[in-house]
């Protein structure tokens, strides 16, 4: 007996074969026909296919991703294909740079009456008496100035914006300049100096919302832009393009330890709080920092350094944002203190007074009613140790409070008068701690 889908027999031996059934006849053409559809439709339209393909692709990972958003404030993505064309920065530029933003730093400058800062005619003889005094026009007035300007990036359509702490610190009032010349005053929600980070939010809807990526799938060599208002709004929407030169880096910064990601795109004054964009379309770094002196020559002249620029991480960012937007602070383990490495310049300054100082943390100021405090630490202790480790760094120090939850508690061994004593501290939280 032949093979069942054998169309290959002659006349000559057809009263050998069994006779297929009419169900077996319908099957047959059925599947010819949905073969013969399906090579026409390739044949015909190849690239609107594979295109179409591909769109449907995107479409699923969006609706995932807008399944999975944890958040209805920042959009999450999975490293979302966002952007498929022949021009991607051209495709970034219009898609993401209507949601990088420019930030205003405003201070309150009192004005003395006739016009100058410092001085009015009333403070010499000559220029007093007459009929003005006494008048209004002798009280000081104050005026909005600006101190300074950064970038921000819109991370929802409701506005609330996200920037570098730096940008905003000190500031009397801080306003947005929208895409388009639109100057909008912005609500500082909260900030946080050891992440260099800030959430504003404009009193406005329907606003061009940046997505944020994933920045753990970062790699070296990737291409990357950068968008923000370097040296101020004259400039503002600014794009260039470079690479990821780094993905982990670790700088000390005013004392804080910071993870980020290291790129040559340029980024100049102004920059900072701004983008950085991967090729998808995603937010993968908020620009923070910029390296411009490599070093000292012969002559003591500065050698300048070129391409080295720094982005806090995506990913790093994600959950300070989340806690600034819902309690206006960041949460975290602490003593509450305040104080200075005690190093081998500090102890030969106090050889004399002290010829025993050890290494380790000088203590400057205890917060009152916080945990050290109430654990018996005082002004002019030197913390040597914690949990039994030797301690001789604020990174050692804070590498050890990190592994810890705010509420547990820790050991932390003193130097005072020439003594080791040891306090048990219920660790608390420092953000609360600084709103008070």
């Amino acid at each position: 007996m032949s093979d069942f889908y054998n169309f290959d027999y002659d006349d000559d031996h057809k009263d050998y074969k069994q006779k297929p059934s009419f169900f077996t006849y319908l099957v047959l053409v059925l599947v010819g026909i949905l073969i013969g559809v399906i090579i026409m439709y390739y044949i015909g339209n190849p690239v609107q296919n594979q295109q179409a393909i591909g769109s449907t692709e995107a479409n699923e990972q969006s609706n995932a991703a807008s399944d999975n958003a944890s958040s209805p404030i920042i959009v999450s993505s999975d490293n979302l294909p966002i952007l498929k064309s022949d021009n991607p920065i051209v495709d970034i530029s219009k898609n993401v740079g209507p949601a990088v933003v420019g930030v205003i730093n405003k201070v309150e400058i009192v004005q003395r009456p006739g016009g100058g800062f410092f001085f009015n005619p009333g403070d010499f003889p000559w220029g007093q008496g007459g009929d003005n005094e006494g008048s209004d026009s002798d009280q000081p007035s104050t005026r909005q100035q600006e101190q300074g300007s950064g970038s921000g990036i819109i991370i929802s359509s409701d506005g609330y914006i996200v920037t570098n702490n730096h940008v905003v610190e000190g500031a009397d009032s801080v306003t947005v300049l929208l895409q388009g010349g639109e100057e909008v005053p912005a609500k500082i929600v909260g900030t946080d100096r050891d992440s260099d980070l800030a959430v504003l939010k404009v009193d406005k809807n329907n606003l061009p919302a940046a997505t944020l990526g994933d920045s753990s799938k970062t790699q070296t060599g990737e291409i990357v832009v950068a968008i923000g208002n370097p040296l101020g709004k004259d400039l503002a929407g600014t794009v260039t393009m470079g690479v990821i030169s780094a993905t982990d880096r670790t700088l000390t910064v005013e004392g804080r330890t910071m993870k980020m990601l290291q790129t040559d795109a340029a980024i100049n004054p102004g920059n900072s709080g701004g983008a950085l964009v991967d090729l998808n379309g995603t937010v993968i770094g908020i620009n923070t920092l910029k390296e411009v002196v490599a070093g000292i020559d012969p002559s003591y002249g500065a050698i300048s350094a070129e391409g080295i620029g720094f982005a806090i991480p995506i990913d790093e960012a994600k959950p300070i944002i989340e806690q600034l937007i819902k309690q206006g602070y960041v949460s975290r383990p602490g003593l509450g203190i305040t104080g200075l490495e005690i190093n081998d310049i500090i102890r030969q300054q106090y050889a004399n007074i002290t010829p025993d100082m050890p290494y380790g943390i000088g203590v400057n100021e205890v917060m009152p009613g916080g945990p050290a405090e109430k654990a018996g630490i005082k002004p002019g202790d030197i913390i040597i140790k914690l949990d039994g480790t030797e301690i001789k760094t604020f990174d050692q120090l804070q590498n050890i409070i990190k592994q810890h939850k705010i509420g547990d508690e820790v050991t932390v061994t003193v130097w005072r008068n020439g003594k080791e004593l040891d306090f048990n501290v219920q660790l608390g939280d420092l953000g609360k701690m600084s709103q008070q």
